[in-house]
């Protein structure tokens, strides 16, 4: 199953013909063809009604494949990071609460890439990857272009004594631990895809 953000709103692909989501809301689609996977995708963009939409495919695989045709991929990687104190990191980005990650470097593995990007926005020096956590999309357009970013999420910790500085040149204006008692998700302001990676986070403690 593929979760695509396209305007904060779940673009849905699965091969599970039995999934469903009960919410009026929410479209369900049962098709895996090129030409209405993108008149599908094209309709959703432009509908405000809808909160979400499930593409229901013969092959989940090949109907994302077809889908990302439309747009240039972009990949990134970042990380949660949590202390002895069973504390989460956040960064503040752009007016929202975010987790720190960027793009991959030509040559760089996931886990590489993950761990610089979460060291350079946070203002570590020692970071220990654990394990892989999730891999989310979310999409964006340009004036001439159609991206989608492909994230992939991995779990980190750190010492509460290291300093934490936010890095001011990637619009990072704060930085934060946030402890089990204060971490909200249903009121952080944040975006759908980060919503997830949390909230996968907190089931699995």
């Amino acid at each position: 199953m593929y979760t695509i953000f396209i305007n904060d709103k779940p673009f849905i692909i699965t091969d599970d013909w039995d999934y469903f989501i009960n919410d009026a809301s929410y479209l369900h689609y049962y098709n895996d063809d090129l030409l209405t996977i993108n008149k599908i995708a094209h309709d959703f963009i432009g509908n405000k009604a809808n909160k979400g939409l499930v593409l229901h495919a013969s092959n989940a695989v090949k109907a994302f494949e077809t889908f990302c045709t439309n747009y240039e991929l972009i990949e990134a990687a970042g990380g949660i990071v949590e202390n002895e104190l069973d504390e989460v990191l956040l960064i503040y980005r752009k007016g929202r609460w975010d987790l720190p990650k960027g793009k991959m470097e030509v040559g760089e593995t996931e886990m590489i890439a993950a761990k610089r990007e979460v060291m350079e926005e946070c203002g570590l020096t020692a970071v220990e990857v654990k394990a892989k956590l999730i891999t989310t999309y979310h999409t964006f357009f340009l004036p001439q272009k159609n991206v989608m970013k492909i994230s992939h999420w991995y779990m980190m910790s750190s010492s509460s004594t290291e300093k934490i500085k936010p890095q001011l040149e990637e619009d990072i204006t704060d930085i934060k631990w946030f402890g089990r008692a204060t971490l909200d998700i249903e009121k952080l302001d944040t975006y759908p895809s980060i919503y997830n990676v949390l909230q996968l986070y907190l089931k699995n403690k």
